[in-house]
């Protein structure tokens, strides 16, 4: 019975074949963001960072200066 069925279905792609195919069909359901949002997300993220960085210096220019007075 089962060697029926196969012999009905079509033969299965090789994945190198499949796998661009699908790749492509995926890729058109994504919503991709529009210029604003790309530019907002990206404002957004180098703000962070730059925040990021400076709280970063000055915890490490406190620290720095604590070892410092502790090390005389």
């Amino acid at each position: 019975m089962d060697e029926k069925r196969r012999s009905r279905s079509a033969p299965a792609e090789p994945g190198i074949v499949r796998l661009p195919r699908e790749v492509v069909g995926e890729l058109k359901k994504v919503v991709w963001p529009t210029l604003r949002q790309t530019l907002g997300y990206t404002g957004f993220t180098v703000v962070m960072v730059l925040v990021t960085a400076g709280l970063s210096s000055l915890l490490d220019a406190v620290f720095t200066s604590l070892w410092a007075g502790i090390m005389r």
